[in-house]
């Protein structure tokens, strides 16, 4: 992602570096939090192995038919603020 420059003296500036900060930390952390779902799922394959009695590690219990929509949400939120973020890249009009 290229750098975004604003005018860091206005409102709108201060408001942008603001949100462009805060979207690139969740977009890291939903990112962190979508690699150990991976890890548990096989890659989404089988997102029941975060239900309970199929967790075998404990790291999601999730109660029982909720793996596979918890997993298509995180990938939605995913996707979302990565698109987000390639939407901020292109305001890098060096002001």
């Amino acid at each position: 992602m290229s750098r975004i420059l604003l005018p860091t003296g206005t409102q709108v500036g201060r408001t942008m570096i603001a949100l462009t900060s805060t979207l690139i930390s969740l977009s890291q952390q939903v990112g962190r939090l979508k690699l150990v779902c991976d890890q548990i799922t096989a890659g989404g394959v089988t997102p029941e192995l975060m239900e309970i009695g199929q967790d075998v590690n404990g790291d999601a219990l999730l109660p029982i038919g909720t793996g596979a929509t918890l997993y298509s949400n995180i990938q939605s939120i995913k996707s979302s603020l990565d698109g987000m973020l390639a939407m901020l890249a292109t305001m890098d009009r060096g002001l």
